[in-house]
Order: C-alpha cells, then structure tokens, then sequence
C-alpha cells in the first residue's frame, strides 16, 4: 500500500486516533494524504476530529509570512508546528486544516497574495511590516546527490524480512528492505552482503544473490537508484544491531506496511507476481 494511504478498515475506533496522528505526521511530504474510512459515520466523524496540523505547501507559505521566517520553511517545519499546535482548536480541527490550506491556495498565493482580503492580516507580521512580498525565504537550488542503494529481498518460508526504520532517523517509522548504500567502486551485491552483516549480523551467501528488480526515486535531500537483490542462502538468526523492528511477512501482507516511497513500485509488483 502506498505510504500516503492509510485504511482502516477493520480498525477499532479506540485505535483511530493515534493511528492517524502518526499517519499524518510521518507523511506531511506526501500531500494529499487519504484516509479510507468506509462508511461508519462513527469512524468518519473520529478521522475528522484528530487534532493534528495538516502541513502542506500552502500552509507553509502562509506560515512563513505570518512569523516572518528569516529560513526557508522547509528548515522550519518544527517551529511551523509547535506554532500550530497552539492555534488549531479541538473542535472541527479538520475544518481548521482546510481553511489553512484555502487561504494559501486562494489569498496567501505565491505569486500575487491578496493581503486587502485576508481576514488574518491584522495577525500577519510580514504584512505589518510591508514586507510579504520576501517570503518565503527560498532555498538557493541545488542538484541533489545521487545515491546508489542495494537491497536484499530475503526469503524464508514464502516469507520476505523486512525491518523498521528507527524514528529518530530520516523517514523513520517506515518499513524498509534491508541494505544500504553502495560505495564508490562496489558492486550492488557486495553492498548488500556488507550492509546486510553490520545490520542484521546475517552472513549471505553471494552466489544465492540474484538481480530482481530496479527502481529510482527522488527524496526530498537525495536522488536514489535502488538495486533489489533477491537472497534465499544465509547462516545465523538475523538480530538488528540498531534494535530495529524485524518481521517475516507474507508477500500478500506487505501491502499492510508503510514503506519507504523508494520501495513502493517494487511492492506493488510483488504483489502482482504473486497473483499470477
């Protein structure tokens, strides 16, 4: 399943609030998100009174000329929410959302914000000021790095391990392959042997080590090419060194976990071979 889908579908309503907290937070970069609520009236009204700040584009522009922002707002976003989660009311949260997001859509514009008719301008430190026209403040562009990342699907059982990034880390809370980043002058199945050692403290046997798929994607700090390996020869019990999260699920399972927005196409076509 897509990062930014969350279905819940079977969930308990007691479970529904933090489930879609944690949604949200985890993927603000991936608006809009969805939520399948079904038709309980109870579920919807539950999803619609979380009170979580939505923070799309729109919201950052209008943000960064109500405080002023001397940064670009992508190195702000925690300042950005903490004022945020002061302002949003527990009553119709979701319809404080939206209202946010309409007024940068419609009023706060980038190119020409009509601050005559916004009804927070009094609130609006760039425009008493007379200064919105300079922010956002932009971030000078720059050519990404380009990263070449080797993953191991490893087999057991008609089973694929998969571990959880730690949420301390840069996308953390998603579901991930195991590997990692293969250095200057290595080959893709010599990074994942490596990776796969100092992670998991499995030792693969590299003539088990067959290329499956490739796929790229483009992060917010960084330009990925992905090499997925399939592995169905290895020694030891796999332990995490970082104490990451470790899973052996079901091929048809997978589509149950969030995973990192690189490794989507490459679930979604497990899942079709697996149909066939």
């Amino acid at each position: 399943m897509s990062s930014h889908i969350l279905d819940l579908h079977g969930k308990r309503h007691h479970e529904v609030d933090l489930m879609v907290e944690n949604f949200i937070y985890l993927n603000q970069e991936e608006m809009p998100l969805t939520i399948i609520c079904g038709n309980s009236s109870k579920m919807i009204s539950i999803v619609k009174e979380v009170p979580v700040p939505v923070i799309d584009a729109n919201v950052k522009r209008v943000m960064s000329r109500i405080m002023m922002l001397s940064t670009s707002p992508e190195k702000c976003k925690s300042e950005i929410l903490n004022f945020l989660n002061l302002i949003i009311p527990d009553k119709s949260p979701g319809d404080f959302n939206q209202a946010m997001m309409d007024l940068g859509r419609y009023i706060c514009n980038s190119k020409s914000p009509q601050c005559v008719n916004c009804p927070i301008q009094v609130n609006c430190t760039s425009y008493i000021n007379s200064s919105t026209e300079l922010y956002p403040v932009r971030l000078k562009s720059r050519k990404p790095p380009h990263y070449s990342i080797g993953v191991g699907i490893i087999f057991r059982d008609k089973k694929l391990l998969i571990t959880k990034r730690d949420y301390k880390t840069m996308l953390g809370g998603l579901w991930e392959f195991p590997g990692g980043k293969i250095k200057t002058n290595e080959s893709p199945d010599h990074a994942i042997i490596r990776e796969i050692k100092e992670e998991l403290t499995l030792d693969i046997n590299k003539k088990s080590l067959k290329p499956l798929s490739f796929n790229t994607h483009t992060y917010e700090e960084f330009h990925a090419v992905i090499f997925f390996y399939i592995c169905r020869s290895w020694n030891r019990t796999p332990l995490s060194k970082n104490k990451q999260k470790i899973l052996w699920v079901e091929i048809n399972k997978l589509k149950n976990y969030n995973f990192l927005p690189g490794s989507n196409k490459f679930v979604l076509e497990l899942n079709k071979l697996k149909k066939k």
